[in-house]
């Protein structure tokens, strides 16, 4: 009795497998894909490979490729791309590939069909960044800058639009560039410099504030904050020019954080303002005195100040 019983029940889950494979969609996954994309690079004008960079907004690159077609198929192979076109055309097909009918096709269009015959064409695509993809204007007319992603290169079936590969590549643009490069260069002076503990903590504080500006998009303000430290001869201890370097990066560093409070409670934008004017006065008596010690100093304070009083104005 109990090997009936146990002999229906093992009937009764393979039925239910079965069933359940039967109803079971075939996905196109599963599957070997019918072309990628292969032999990908990117060369800027000057014939630079940039491949393993990001690309700049409003830059005009050259990119090749191959597309591998592992067999002939009864459709045809769809490449598009959402770059802005250069001249009058988009595509070059550079080998011989009959799958390719170049009298018919247009490779002036940003979408290009052609017959998928087994076989491996190459191609370059030819195509230029927009010039704004990478900023936002608010509406007090101030520019905010975002590194985004753009779809270069994509390929799919024309029959089914199913996308078989696709390059989306980085973006930035030359304000983050220069952001980057100024803070690259902050950061290294501060490891490598032998001055005093006290002087490294101020120029991080800087630096925090700076980084805290540019992830919400005020890359330049987030520059102009980084100049309050000095590229170059960083204070030695002990010293008066110490002394007072330290008041002006320690404002500096207020300067700093007035900018972040003032960028985030619009309510207190009369209370920030007074605060920054407050500090930006105390620095005509600090300028008095670094003039008759340093001429540099007596800059790095008056960059400080006019800092302040541009953002007390606002």
């Amino acid at each position: 009795m109990t090997l009936r019983r146990l002999g229906i029940k093992t009937v009764a889950t393979l039925v239910i497998t079965l069933l359940f494979i039967s109803l079971t969609p075939y996905s196109y996954q599963q599957g070997p894909t019918p072309a990628i994309i292969s032999d990908f690079v990117i060369r800027d004008p000057n014939g630079n490979d940039v491949t393993s960079k990001p690309l700049v907004a409003g830059g005009a690159y050259t990119f090749s490729f191959s597309v591998s077609i592992g067999t002939t198929l009864n459709d045809q192979i769809l490449m598009s791309t959402s770059l802005e076109k250069i001249g009058d055309r988009y595509w070059t097909l550079e080998n011989n590939y009959q799958g390719v009918d170049t009298n018919t096709w247009q490779p002036g269009g940003s979408r290009v069909a052609f017959r998928a015959l087994q076989g491996t064409p190459k191609f370059t695509l030819s195509g230029k960044v927009n010039s704004n993809i990478t900023t936002d204007t608010l509406k007090d007319g101030k520019v905010i800058h975002f590194p985004v992603k753009i779809l270069v290169l994509s390929i799919s079936l024309q029959s089914t639009q199913n996308v078989l590969d696709q390059r989306i590549l980085n973006v930035t643009d030359q304000t983050m560039i220069q952001y980057q490069n100024v803070l690259s260069s902050k950061q290294n002076l501060l490891s490598s410099s032998q001055t005093i503990p006290q002087y490294v903590t101020l120029g991080q504080g800087i630096i925090e504030q700076a980084e805290e500006l540019a992830r919400v998009g005020y890359v330049e303000d987030a520059t102009k904050i980084l100049s309050v430290i000095p590229s170059s001869g960083l204070p030695s201890p002990p010293g008066v020019e110490s002394t007072f370097l330290y008041i002006a990066i320690g404002i500096g560093v207020v300067a700093a954080l007035l900018a972040v409070m003032f960028l985030r409670a619009n309510s207190n934008k009369s209370l920030i303002a007074r605060q920054a004017d407050d500090k930006a006065k105390k620095l005509d008596v600090l300028l008095v005195k670094a003039n008759r010690i340093d001429k540099s100093l007596a800059t790095e304070i008056e960059t400080v100040k006019k800092e302040l009083e541009e953002l007390a104005r606002r």
